[in-house]
């Protein structure tokens, strides 16, 4: 049971990255009887580690656990581990990261491919030239569909751009360094390989 919650969460150039009055109560009305202590700076966070059960930050450094005896669960809205670095062992605290970054992280690399497949920016370039150089453009174009497509880092955010390839009917690869189950969208011709094999895999 989590008692008190230790937030600090504040960034002064991303408004969206600082923990707001709506998220205190979208939390407290979930979790009526536990007790938000919000942070306003790192040295309020410090010095109020002593007493939280659960801090929910943007990172957290292994060597503070000397300063926080009672904390059991650490939270981010971080992916990956790079900010949040602790030891995993039964003892230390649990660490919970972000899972919303796979959806908003695939569109962006979903219409990346298209923006090369389609020569978005030659076209672009011949129109400020008032030219239409369909010869030219039609040279340059590709189709998503029907592509093997070979996902390097094959985790929550790779699937996820997977995910979104299957309706063009692109052919997966994904590439990790340790094997993992299958998603449940792959089909005939996808499959996954450990990253001793992209020599293997990049040809295609």
């Amino acid at each position: 049971m989590i008692n008190n919650l230790l937030v600090y969460l504040r960034h002064q150039h991303v408004i969206s990255w600082n923990f707001t009055s709506s998220h205190h109560k979208i939390i407290q009305s979930a979790f009526p009887k536990m007790d938000i202590s919000v942070c306003q700076n790192s040295k309020e966070f410090m010095d109020r580690l002593d007493q939280a059960d659960a801090a929910l930050v943007w990172r957290f450094k292994e060597e503070w656990l000397e300063k926080a005896p009672k904390l059991r669960l650490v939270a981010t809205p971080a992916v990956g581990t790079d900010w949040v670095q602790l030891p995993k062992n039964l003892s230390g605290p649990k660490v919970w990261f972000a899972s919303m970054h796979a959806a908003m992280m695939a569109e962006c690399v979903v219409g990346a491919m298209f923006y090369f497949c389609k020569a978005f920016q030659f076209s672009k370039d011949m129109q400020k030239r008032k030219k239409w150089a369909r010869l030219k453009v039609s040279a340059k174009l590709k189709s998503l569909r029907h592509a093997r497509v070979t996902i390097l880092g094959f985790g929550r955010i790779g699937k996820e751009v997977g995910r979104m390839l299957k309706p063009f009917a692109c052919q997966i690869t994904g590439v990790k360094r340790t094997p993992c189950e299958q998603p449940g969208y792959f089909t005939s011709g996808d499959r996954i390989v450990t990253v001793d094999r992209i020599e293997e895999v990049l040809p295609a």
